[in-house]
């Protein structure tokens, strides 16, 4: 009990040194925070209790969820387990079994923090999950966390715990900030990353465990918590935020790129459409990470197909585009003065 207390209380105070106005205008400004030194006694501890869950089989294995029309089905992750800690089946069960990360559940010090160096977003509620790479390769393939149509996510932080991790395992949390080039971050002990849950396009390159022939890997596995946090539609009204997406018509230019370019890159910086622009942009890398996620079979051939047919829908919507955003790959700093992150 003397353990379970003094680590809440080590966290609270850790976040409230960690956060900075500093951390909070680089995450405004770049679209990423990354925070060192957030102690390993701290970490050892949470990461002790995920490795316990996963040895006793108290994880699932994570799934991208299909729907097609009325119909749903799940399409696993190689090698990669998770716990839901805040709601969601077997909640509570990880409750009892994770006492230290259940009570991270409770604290609201790093919403508190961000909504106070971030006066433009009030986080009032949040979501946690624990989750386990078994180190076989086990990865995440491009995605962005949050659709502001579906829920109300707006920060991702994301807290590692790999006190032995080396740069062959691989494991990289790679950031896709497009038109600007994508950034890897190590997941390394004692490690948080901000970003917006609804505007950063990212994924997990392949983890693997290499030890010496015959050595025990049993325990070594890729381990963090994902902390998501919300901000009500009432908040989002009351500071006056619009969450209604309007139509392609009415944010499209009257004038065509090359006529007004400036216009274009405005256009296309727009958070309704600029994931759209980078999907296509980034489409062959993002064909291949979902390859390298699923295992093959009919579920992961049906993801293929979706999504090369998203991106010849947005071929066909953007193709007038195509130029001015190759140029932006090229010289994204033309784009900076339009992007938001939040």
């Amino acid at each position: 009990m003397q353990r379970l207390f003094s680590s809440v209380a080590s966290y609270a105070s850790t976040i409230q040194k960690a956060i900075s106005p500093s951390v909070c205008a680089c995450l405004k400004s770049q679209g990423y925070a990354v925070v060192d030194g957030l102690g390993h006694g701290l970490a050892d501890a949470y990461r002790e209790e995920i490795v316990s869950l996963y040895k006793n089989g108290r994880m699932h294995k994570n799934s991208t969820h299909l729907v097609k029309g009325d119909q749903s089905h799940k399409l696993e992750k190689s090698h990669v387990h998770e716990a839901e800690l805040s709601i969601g089946v077997g909640a509570a069960e990880t409750q009892t079994n994770a006492p230290l990360c259940a009570n991270l559940g409770q604290d609201t010090s790093l919403s508190t923090m961000l909504s106070l160096f971030m006066p433009d977003v009030k986080l009032d509620s949040q979501a946690i999950k624990l989750q386990y790479n078994e180190g076989e390769g086990g990865c995440f393939p491009l995605h962005i966390d949050s659709d502001p149509t579906i829920d109300n996510r707006v920060v991702t932080a994301i807290f590692y715990l790999n006190p032995s991790w080396q740069p062959h395992n691989g494991g990289l949390l790679q950031l896709y900030p497009w038109p600007f080039p994508p950034v890897s971050i190590e997941p390394l002990h004692g490690r948080l990353v901000l970003f917006p849950s609804q505007r950063m396009i990212h994924r997990v390159t392949p983890y693997k465990i290499q030890g010496a022939q015959g050595e025990s890997q049993e325990g070594q596995g890729r381990c963090c918590f994902t902390i998501w946090m919300s901000q009500s539609p009432r908040a989002q009204r009351g500071r006056g935020q619009r969450t209604r997406q309007l139509p392609l018509s009415a944010l499209q230019p009257k004038t065509s790129p090359e006529e007004d370019p400036e216009a274009a890159i405005q256009f296309l910086m727009t958070p309704q459409i600029r994931p759209h622009a980078a999907k296509m942009a980034l489409s062959a890398e993002w064909l291949e990470s979902l390859q390298q996620s699923h295992p093959p079979g009919p579920a992961l051939d049906a993801v293929v197909q979706k999504h090369e047919a998203e991106v010849g829908v947005i071929k066909k919507a953007l193709g007038r585009y195509e130029g001015i955003i190759r140029q932006l790959t090229q010289d994204p700093d033309m784009a900076r003065r339009y992007l938001a992150w939040f």
